[in-house]
């Protein structure tokens, strides 16, 4: 989506970012809950992290949140991740005026196990209906 727009992207196969936005690194996370905490960074052991990528995160009910660490938001170890909070993500987003936020529809993950396989084509699928993409509809597989 972001290469039709004249944004030149790519994925990226790093340890700690997922996709590159005209040299910018950034990491992605999701909570197709829209609760609870999101895991940053997995951990090994006793391993110490610190949250240090600035992260796009997908939310439900929310939209695609943009955050960093110099944003001051609280991290936590929960046994084996470094995590933030969805609730705190928010607070953020609302305290900002929503300037870190693209208010969009991203759904729920379902609560039939027989449809969650299908959850991630039907987040782009909602997305690409909801900014009324005329060309990226067109292009995703028939499932």
């Amino acid at each position: 989506m972001l290469n039709s727009m004249s944004f030149k992207c790519k994925w990226l196969k790093e340890k700690r970012y997922d996709i590159e936005v005209n040299g910018v690194k950034f990491s992605m996370k999701s909570s197709f809950t829209g609760s609870g905490d999101i895991r940053l960074i997995n951990i090994i052991g006793n391993e110490t992290v610190t949250w240090e990528e600035p992260t796009l995160f997908f939310i439900s009910g929310v939209g695609i949140c943009y955050a960093d660490p110099e944003m001051d938001i609280e991290t936590r170890h929960k046994r084996d991740a470094l995590v933030v909070s969805v609730g705190r993500i928010k607070e953020i987003i609302e305290q900002s005026n929503n300037e870190w936020l693209i208010s969009i529809d991203i759904p729920r993950k379902p609560q039939n196990p027989t449809k969650i396989k299908t959850a991630s084509y039907n987040v782009a699928k909602s997305i690409l209906d909801e900014i009324n993409s005329k060309y990226l509809r067109n292009h995703l597989p028939v499932i």
